[in-house]
């Protein structure tokens, strides 16, 4: 029995995020670094403009030693994270595979889709805060930083 799943079904992008600096600049990462102010630790707030449920929780870990983690709501996720001409690539991303209630496995999915979607991110200055956006350059997630 396989203990997880691999997302590469043709609907799925490959998990993309290009740097900018709280400032507002491009962060122009030498090839197998990541962009300043992305590696850490957030909790979804917001996913397409929806706040999080209460009880669910979603989360991603960036390392700057070239991984990702986290937990979409009820599945644990994981995969590589490389940086190539200043642009992330993240996965392909595997996914453990939980049986969950149907409400956390839409918000998971919408948190997968969300991450497949992401082509920029950018940090509010003065908050710790991390916004990812779409390739119009639209918010599609804000993620609050864990201590």
């Amino acid at each position: 029995m396989q203990d997880h799943l691999c997302l590469r079904a043709p609907s799925w992008v490959a998990l993309c995020l290009v740097g900018v600096l709280a400032s507002g600049g491009i962060a122009a990462a030498d090839d197998g670094e990541l962009p300043i102010g992305l590696p850490g630790y957030w909790k979804a707030e917001t996913l397409r403009g929806e706040p999080i449920s209460g009880n669910i929780m979603s989360l991603l870990e960036i390392e700057e030693a070239g991984t990702v983690g986290g937990n979409g709501g009820c599945n644990r996720i994981f995969g590589p994270v490389t940086s190539e001409s200043g642009v992330l690539r993240i996965g392909p991303v595997s996914v453990t595979r939980k049986a969950c209630q149907p409400e956390v496995l839409d918000q998971e999915q919408t948190f997968l889709r969300v991450l497949a979607e992401t082509r920029d991110f950018r940090r509010l200055p003065g908050e710790k805060a991390l916004l990812l956006l779409d390739s119009q350059g639209q918010e599609i997630a804000r993620f609050l930083e864990v201590n």
